[in-house]
């Protein structure tokens, strides 16, 4: 592809124009002005054709991939080596997707003879997580009597992955992250004796009958007791939901929040938040010694990273969450109970990230829970609009459309305890959830689940 450059619209304005227009008026020098004109031409026309392919020899690499995180500044580079060492001038670019936060789209590059080869950098600032593919660099340079924009393009691979940024609701839990209950470091006071079973003893003056281990006993014709220890290495599986119901945004409807929208679009989804804090909380398993696993449904199980432990293992759980977006399905809790009770034989903390405000959805969860519920510890999160409330609980009501808000907070309220009171029975948690406070609520729920033994 070719454009003209702004020498090759001087050159038609000053050599053809004025010639043009002088055999319009003279027609003597019509011919004279003809001959300029196709001169003109013809040297347009040979710039072009010896230029056409002035990018083979040229050679772009591109890292195979390039990992970055969201909303912290990073970098693209680019290897451009000529093996033909020419004196060029180039300006180099690639069309990316629009999050990728380019701050220049375009860079300019100069090869000589003496230095064929170059790196050039793009900087840029990811503001949304994802997987974006650079499949095709674009050049553009001069002909040899600057005509001519020529402009091609090389074929190039290269894969870039945003990350989640996980620092602001890092720092609201960093408390958690010094609870690791090691030697030399600050430990959890655990309740209770524990229920791990670590080894036999004779029996000692003042133990428990229900210690006492009666088999043994026979055997050996003495009292022998089981000595117990505190549960170092647990399973924790977190449950995200992909349906239609993380495709919302949090918060409340409020003339406040419509104003926002329209000024700032792009905002976090109910997702966002259950990712940020599925991640965040494999650091804090990984901390506390315990193993992380991973489910992310909708109307099937679309990802299922059995528990383990490690940075190997974290990197397996990233690599699920990062691509991962909402699908506009109804999510199946029968289908996905029937999962967990085939696959998880151990006793696990299962905690749930999804959003049950549609009373039939909710009713489909409590009807088949108790799929699950006896043999793992379930605990429901749901994060709930900021105003959701008993009527005239905290917010103040200005008029009558106020009013009207906080009846409608109060019924949803309801639901959610009535929600709440039916799940009691059949052992599962339920705990509400703000945007601002998610991760930091869900993380001190699992350290108060370690606490207190109840897993």
């Amino acid at each position: 592809m070719i454009a003209p450059t702004s020498r090759f619209m001087w050159v038609v304005a000053l050599g053809i124009l004025p010639p043009a227009a002088l055999g319009a008026f003279f027609p003597p020098f019509s011919v004279l002005a003809t001959l300029v004109t196709l001169f003109i031409i013809a040297i347009a026309i040979f710039d072009a054709a010896t230029n056409m392919k002035w990018w083979q020899g040229l050679t772009l690499s591109f890292p195979k991939t390039i990992r970055l995180t969201s909303r912290i500044a990073g970098e693209v580079t680019c290897s451009i080596e000529d093996r033909h060492k020419r004196n060029l001038k180039l300006r180099i670019g690639f069309s990316p997707a629009p999050g990728l936060g380019l701050e220049d789209e375009i860079l300019e590059a100069r090869l000589t003879p003496e230095k064929p080869a170059i790196l050039k950098t793009w900087a840029c600032c990811p503001f949304r997580r994802g997987r974006i593919l650079i499949d095709h660099a674009y050049l553009e340079a001069d002909s040899q009597l600057k005509l001519w924009h020529v402009r091609g393009r090389i074929p190039v691979s290269c894969e870039v992955k945003v990350y989640p940024n996980l620092g602001k609701d890092r720092k609201s839990a960093s408390a958690a992250f010094l609870n690791r209950g090691r030697v030399g470091e600050k430990s959890i006071r655990q309740v209770g004796k524990g229920r791990e079973f670590e080894m036999l003893r004779e029996y000692v003056r003042g133990d428990s009958y229900e210690d006492i281990h009666w088999r043994a006993t026979a055997k050996r014709r003495s009292p022998v007791t089981k000595v117990f220890q505190i549960e170092r290495t647990q399973e924790i599986y977190v449950i995200v939901d992909a349906s239609r119901l993380s495709a919302r945004r949090p918060g409340g409807y409020t003339k406040e929040r419509e104003i926002a929208e329209a000024v700032l679009p792009e905002q976090e989804s109910l997702l966002e938040r259950y990712i940020t804090a599925a991640m965040l909380l494999h650091q804090v398993a990984h901390h506390q010694g315990d193993l992380f696993g991973l489910m992310v449904f909708d109307d099937r199980v679309r990802h299922f990273v059995r528990a383990r432990g490690g940075k190997a293992h974290y990197s397996a759980c990233a690599e699920a969450l990062y691509t991962l977006e909402p699908k506009m399905v109804t999510p199946d809790f029968e289908e996905l109970f029937s999962f967990i009770r085939l696959r998880l034989r151990k006793r696990a903390l299962l905690i749930f990230l999804t959003n049950l405000d549609d009373p039939v959805i909710a009713e489909s969860f409590s009807k088949h829970v108790e799929m699950i519920s006896r043999q793992h510890l379930v605990m429901l999160n749901v994060i709930t609009p900021e105003g959701v409330e008993p009527l005239f609980g905290k917010t103040e009501v200005g008029d009558l459309d106020d009013m009207y808000l906080q009846l409608a907070y109060h019924f949803q309220w309801g639901q959610i305890r009535d929600l709440e009171k039916s799940l009691k029975p059949a052992g599962v948690h339920l705990q509400q959830l703000t945007n601002e406070r998610a991760c930091a609520d869900i993380i001190n729920q699992y350290m108060q689940v370690k606490k207190k033994q109840m897993l």
